[in-house]
């Protein structure tokens, strides 16, 4: 058996006593085989200290992920992985901080309804002049359905 799966089978086992849910333990297992994996094929990894894990090779590996991912999210979900191993395996290396991510504030354009979309949607609703107060709210002020019910 490889070291690095016997690293894999202990972290695996400290989550598991960590009590993290099933499937957070299968995804954090997978990413850190693919780490692992991506060690043992990349040229520009030392070869001599492979299976040594420090900042630079993480730092590398970070970098690869970006390459690979277009999605912030996805590159922050696999360094939360990553970083979780540390904590078990690596006491002495600081982790990765995660890529910044900036929530957009407003809905993308594509999916805002077109002025002639809101005036048929509101002809549907004459017959119920609650509802087509309710739709004019919600579209005017951004007001989020759940909250229609504080709406006096």
């Amino acid at each position: 058996m490889r070291n690095s799966e016997v690293k894999i089978r202990r972290f695996e086992q400290h989550l598991r006593e960590d009590e993290k849910a099933n499937n957070t333990i299968e995804k954090y297992v997978r990413d850190i085989r693919a780490f692992y994996d991506w060690c043992d094929t990349k040229d520009s990894v030392d070869k001599t200290h492979k299976m040594a894990i420090n900042k630079k090779v993480l730092l590398h590996y970070k970098d690869y992920l970006k390459s690979m991912y277009d999605k912030v999210l996805t590159v922050n979900s696999k360094i939360s992985s990553l970083n979780s191993y540390i904590l078990c395996e690596a006491n002495n290396i600081r982790k990765i901080k995660y890529l910044r991510y900036q929530k957009p504030l407003f809905c993308e354009r594509k999916i805002e309804l077109t002025k002639s979309e809101l005036d048929k949607l509101l002809s549907f609703c004459k017959k119920n002049k609650s509802l087509a107060l309710i739709i004019e709210t919600i579209i005017s002020t951004g007001v989020r359905v759940s909250e229609i019910k504080y709406i006096t």
